[in-house]
């Protein structure tokens, strides 16, 4: 038997705070357009407990999610590694990055969350399931390849997409628990002219969902790294395409069959990467982060001066550009091995799997994992448990463009060219042992 409860929590952040997703706005928040908030789920079978949490944000700092599912742990009994975090990436949340309301707000909402996880597990109970998914499609591949082959964010309209919508519902006999839903798009519909608070498209479906089934209804973003919206610019238009995702996840709902979860199973692994450290020698790590840290200087002076959108991006990269290298010197003059323990978490009930990163995954990873998958109906998930950077199929490194160059790091260095392909055969080897294990449980 599965046992679930959900609850809902506001997570709106004060005006002021710095907003993410947009280097080049130049100061905080003015307004809040729509709330943004974070929504709970928590299934218990037998001895094994979980929790989904899915967040109106942009993304989480690792350590700020490790903090929050190690809170939980401690004040709720569900074993960190049982505890998943997405985000919905909407570009007009608030950023962490700051020591003053953006450290505060941290605070907060890791006791917000925390606390909405144990009022989730107040209130749990028996449950069934309805799921499926239905085609519909928000994005276009925004990687165009110019005529003098360069990659800039664009429009690919012959670049891979998830060009679906997957969804759960879970009911206490007639009553609702809670929606769970996942589509892969870039929530940037609102452009970074906009200084109001916003969960921007997937806040639209969830208020739909909701105000229809009277539950928590649980947005969560798939591989949407190299995905835009077909739409940007206005609140009309974020109000349109959550109309649309939400119509199709609620006609989903309703030609669906009611049926028995199966075995509730939770894993969490770490698959160690290779990372492009190249021959650089201690000195030169030193020459170049002194170098960086001097650039940086002479653009903040110039951002005090007077600021204008370019000399933004440029403090935006040259900051981007001299925390790396801060990294890598200070990487260089210690023993630890240059891999990165990378994080995969997989929560699966019955045939129905969930498998999230902490980074912006491409949607073509994401579709090379729902070709191999064991379980009839995968869900691959980004921004889960934290951000470290875009993670890019292997053929984008020949192209290049923003995506590889923002590409996951760690100590300063980025990741490999062998990186994904480590990563997919470790994430088949996961979901083959999760699905022989629930197999064998139920016979």
């Amino acid at each position: 038997m599965l046992e679930a409860g959900a609850a809902r929590v506001c997570i709106t952040p004060p005006l002021g705070i710095r907003m993410q997703g947009y280097a080049v706005r130049d100061h905080g928040a003015e307004g809040v357009h729509d709330d943004l908030y974070a929504r709970v789920v928590v299934l218990r079978q037998g001895g094994v407990e979980a929790a989904l949490v899915a967040c109106d944000l942009c993304h989480m700092p690792v350590a700020l999610a490790d903090r929050m599912r190690a809170l939980i742990a401690h004040r709720c009994g569900i074993p960190a590694e049982h505890v998943m975090i997405n985000c919905s990436h909407t570009h007009s949340g608030p950023s962490f990055l700051g020591t003053g309301l953006e450290a505060r707000y941290g605070q907060a909402l890791v006791d917000h969350i925390v606390g909405a996880v144990g009022w989730a597990r107040r209130e749990m109970k028996a449950v069934r399931m309805r799921r499926g998914r239905l085609g519909v499609q928000l994005g276009i591949n925004r990687r165009q390849i110019t005529a003098e082959g360069r990659v800039v964010i664009g429009r690919n309209p012959d670049g891979p997409v998830i060009p679906h919508v997957d969804f759960a519902l879970l009911t206490a006999g007639a009553r609702p628990v809670a929606v769970l839903f996942s589509h892969a798009c870039h929530p940037t519909t609102l452009t970074a002219r906009n200084y109001d608070i916003s969960a921007d498209f997937p806040g639209a479906a969830q208020a739909v969902i909701e105000a229809e089934l009277g539950c928590p209804a649980l947005f969560l973003q798939g591989a949407c790294a190299d995905v835009n919206p077909e739409a940007s610019g206005s609140f009309a238009e974020v109000a349109l395409l959550g109309r649309r995702l939400a119509y199709t996840v609620l006609k989903g709902l309703t030609e669906s069959a009611e049926e028995d979860p199966g075995p509730l199973r939770v894993r969490e692994m770490t698959v160690p990467l290779p990372l492009e450290t190249g021959r650089m020698t201690l000195p030169e790590a030193r020459s170049e982060h002194e170098r960086r840290s001097r650039t940086l200087a002479e653009i903040e002076a110039r951002v005090r001066e007077g600021a204008c959108a370019q000399l933004l991006l440029e403090l935006w990269e040259a900051a981007r550009q001299a925390r790396w290298a801060k990294e890598r010197y200070e990487a260089l003059q210690t023993d630890e091995p240059l891999r990165l323990a990378f994080p995969a978490h997989a929560l699966a009930v019955g045939d129905l799997c969930f498998i999230g990163f902490p980074a912006e995954i491409f949607a073509s990873i994401g579709l090379e994992i729902l070709a191999f998958s064991p379980y009839a109906q995968t869900v691959v998930l980004g921004y889960t448990n934290g951000y470290y950077g875009y993670f890019p199929d292997a053929a984008a490194w020949d192209l290049g463009g923003y995506e590889v160059d923002a590409r996951v790091r760690w100590r300063g260095f980025p990741l490999a060219r062998s990186a994904p392909g480590l990563l997919v055969s470790a994430v088949h080897d996961l979901l083959e042992q999760m699905h022989g294990e629930a197999a064998a449980s139920s016979r």
